[in-house]
């Protein structure tokens, strides 16, 4: 939890609602370049808010959703409040 914060404070949070994908990065492009990273080390997307199926979730629902949806699924996916899955 204590990485996590500072993963946020440095602002590195994966923030789907927002359309920021990394402090600094822009769009997919940086945002994969930061996967790529992130990827080789175990538990670092969780730590990033980047694990799937969260991720293409809160990517769907960012794009897609009503704001009633957004309000119960992707603000708690954002602050892993709860998670995704496929069944």
């Amino acid at each position: 939890m204590e990485l996590q914060l500072q993963v946020k404070d440095q602002g590195l949070w994966r923030s789907s609602s927002t359309g920021s994908w990394a402090a600094g990065l822009s769009g997919n492009s940086g945002w994969s370049l930061l996967n790529e990273v992130i990827g080789r080390l175990l538990g670092a997307p969780s730590m990033f808010g980047a694990a799937a199926p969260d991720t293409g979730n809160m990517e769907i629902l960012a794009a897609y959703a009503t704001e009633e949806q957004k309000k119960r699924w992707l603000e708690p996916l954002l602050n892993q409040d709860m998670f995704s899955a496929y069944r």
